[in-house]
C-alpha cells in the first residue's frame, strides 16, 4: 500500500475569511488540514482520513464525497472504517486540487 500525505495549509484561512464579522472561530481552525491518500490494489484509491477532514472543515461528509467524486469523474463509497474508497488511480495532487477548489467555493 502506498501512503501519501498532503497539507492544505491555507484552507483554514480561506474558511475563516468567509465567516460573518464577529463569528467565533474554533481554536483548531488555524491548524493545517492533512489528508491521507493510499492506493489499494491496482484499481482503487483510498482517502483514509476522509471523515476527520470533513469534521475539521465542519461539512457534511455526504456533500464533500459527492463533490469530490463528481470533480474526479468517478464513483466511490464509504467503507466500514469510514474511509472513502474511490474507483480508479489518482495522485495525491488531484485530491489537493479538488479540496482547494471546494474550500474556495
Amino acid at each position: 500500500m502506498i501512503l501519501c500525505q498532503r497539507s492544505c495549509v491555507d484552507a483554514p484561512d480561506r474558511i475563516i475569511r468567509h465567516l460573518p464579522p464577529g463569528a467565533q472561530t474554533p481554536s483548531h481552525a488555524t491548524h493545517s488540514l492533512t489528508y491521507q491518500v493510499a492506493r489499494e490494489g491496482t484499481k482503487k484509491t483510498v482517502f483514509t482520513n476522509f471523515m476527520d477532514l470533513c469534521k475539521a472543515m465542519n461539512r457534511n461528509h455526504e456533500h464533500v464525497a459527492a463533490y469530490l467524486l463528481a470533480e474526479l469523474g468517478t464513483s466511490g463509497s464509504l467503507d466500514g472504517q469510514q474511509r472513502l474508497v474511490i474507483k480508479g488511480r489518482f495522485l495525491p495532487k488531484a485530491f489537493e486540487t479538488v479540496l482547494r477548489r471546494y474550500v474556495n467555493e
